[in-house]
């Protein structure tokens, strides 16, 4: 992080963005320097869900079950997104917010309680966010006047589930320029 305060001092720009990838095994105070550098990250959750537990013994318990924090990174105000890196995680968004919120390892043990975050936050990183991460949130990310209304429909409201069911939503459809696709008529 030192070397990317470096950089913008060198070549300071307006709205930059700069992201951090990825965004595994940190600290609060690398946070808390993200914010004041104006960064941003886009984290995968997969890498706690699929590899915190086998990492435990490697690179410690509290180290692994710590990695990705989530929380550390709303509470630090930096723009957080949410990404799959596919194929290393699978590209399912409401898997994706499902872990972000439980923080479950495969074990089903719950891996760095104190890093969960509300299902509102994580629908954001999926969303609003992602969007803001990748510049492109003049256009995408919400719905409103002048930006695309491309969006899904689920079967199910993620605010009204219990938050361990989040990733068994189903995807009823999508509307992509006005049209109307419903799942069962997308061939997979």
């Amino acid at each position: 992080i030192d070397a990317l305060a470096e950089m913008l001092k060198l070549y300071p720009r307006f709205d930059h963005r700069f992201t951090i990838e990825h965004y595994g095994i940190s600290t609060p105070a690398m946070a808390r320097q993200l914010k004041a550098l104006g960064g941003a990250v886009s984290a995968n959750p997969f890498f706690l869900y699929s590899r915190a537990e086998l990492s435990a013994p490697f690179i410690g318990t509290d180290r692994a079950a710590t990695t990705v924090r989530l929380k550390t990174l709303v509470d630090a105000g930096v723009p957080t997104a949410l990404h799959s890196d596919a194929p290393v995680g699978p590209p399912k968004p409401l898997e994706e917010v499902w872990i972000a919120v439980n923080r479950f390892g495969p074990s089903g043990k719950v891996l760095g309680p104190e890093e969960r975050v509300t299902v509102d936050q994580a629908l954001r990183m999926v969303t609003i966010d992602a969007a803001f991460v990748l510049g492109v949130d003049k256009k995408l990310g919400s719905i409103e006047a002048g930006k695309f209304a491309d969006f899904v429909v689920l079967e199910d409201d993620p605010y009204n589930v219990p938050k361990e069911k989040i990733r068994e939503i189903k995807v009823w459809g999508t509307v992509s320029a006005g049209n109307i696709f419903p799942a069962s008529e997308i061939r997979q």
